[in-house]
């Protein structure tokens, strides 16, 4: 599912030549949790992203008043501020194939009964996790270069099984074997992504107000159903409300805002964001031409959940695939906004600058009465 999830992501929202079986082939050998270090950087940009866009400008001090605006925020995360390598460690479930390539490595043909052992070794890694280390490029870290070893990801494997198995007779032996190998992966950074500047991200945006000095907006998809992957959701809200309404401030429109949204892939992806904090706008011009700048500052989080089983057809007869499930937490913590906002007659363009953990750019189209 990881590696079918950020295909998808990378195909529709970053815009990039990025190949799918490039990030199939990696993600099939680096599954379980100590890949997590492998997709931080991409991950960190799409949860850094997803907060962004939220405001530019604060909702009018007024017990009523008409104005909708509906359009596009556009994000990008910096990818020179995201970790080109990395190094972790985790715990593993080989599949098939996988565990029949460490017990060819393990056991030499010269050893007697040697197909038997290889695959009762076999069997027996693929019940059971192990401990492994992973390091190397990220996925927006190296592309492989077979003259670079810097450029190749590697996997420690230490671990040990006790096997059964049958000589030709029929007569039941059983050993403990130790295997202790560097798997080269001849995998580095995924297609075209180490090349681009910034990781992109999109959102529907829809925003109306005001009543007692409070806007509403909304980020909606309807329900999208991919093809092997199930099925896309979007939803978030957040209001506004101008602090001015009830205590007037000069100068200056200040708001205090929260805002919540959630991106699922049901049944087995999540990815939610929540902001909130206060932000500042000044109107300088006429009701439909004007500039305004705007500031804020908000707390926020943002986290992805993933929970799949894998194929059984990956895994050896009576063999149980490992149920698959992890969490990651954005880094951003805080933003700082700064902004400036420009209205042409049914029109609102915008764009700032978010400084945090990680910094980003994030503009903005609307369509305004």
């Amino acid at each position: 599912m990881k590696k079918t999830l950020l295909v998808f992501f990378c195909a529709l929202m970053t815009l990039s030549s990025v190949r799918a079986q490039d990030l199939q082939g990696t993600l099939n050998s680096l599954a379980g949790d100590a890949a997590l270090g492998y997709i931080d950087p991409i991950t960190q940009g799409f949860l850094n992203n997803l907060n962004g866009g939220l405001f530019h400008k604060a909702p009018q001090a007024k017990l009523f008043g008409f104005d909708l605006e509906l359009g596009l925020a556009v994000m990008a995360t910096p990818l020179s501020t995201l970790d080109k390598e990395f190094s972790a460690t985790g715990t593993f479930r080989f599949n098939k194939s996988q565990a029949d390539d460490i017990a060819a490595n393990t056991i030499s043909n010269t050893e007697l009964y040697y197909a038997q052992k290889r695959d009762a070794l076999s069997t027996a890694i693929q019940g059971s996790s192990f401990t492994i280390g992973i390091s190397g490029p990220t996925v927006v870290g190296k592309k492989y270069d077979p003259a670079d070893p810097t450029s190749e990801v590697l996997v420690s494997v230490d671990g040990n099984a006790s096997i059964t198995y049958n000589d030709p007779l029929g007569n039941p032996h059983t050993e403990s074997r130790n295997f202790n190998q560097i798997v080269r992966t001849g995998l580095g950074g995924v297609g075209d992504l180490g090349n681009l500047a910034y990781m992109p991200f999109m959102a529907p945006q829809v925003s109306l107000g005001t009543l007692f000095g409070t806007q509403l907006t909304v980020r909606y998809m309807p329900k999208l159903n991919i093809p092997d992957v199930g099925d896309l959701s979007w939803t978030g809200f957040g209001i506004q409300h101008n602090l001015g309404y009830w205590l007037p401030i000069p100068f200056v429109d200040v708001a205090a805002s929260f805002y919540t949204q959630t991106i699922k892939i049901d049944p087995i992806f999540e990815m939610s964001g929540t902001a909130f904090g206060v932000n500042a706008s000044k109107q300088l011009g006429f009701a439909f031409l004007n500039i305004t700048p705007y500031a804020g500052f908000m707390f926020e989080s943002a986290k992805m959940k993933v929970h799949y089983t894998p194929p059984a057809a990956d895994y050896g007869p009576g063999v149980t695939p490992p149920d698959i499930a992890f969490e990651i937490e954005g880094k951003n913590s805080t933003r700082l906004t700064l902004g400036l906002s420009l209205r042409l007659l049914i029109f609102n363009i915008n764009a700032d600058y978010n400084i945090g953990k990680y910094n980003s750019l994030t503009a903005g189209i609307f369509f305004a009465i």
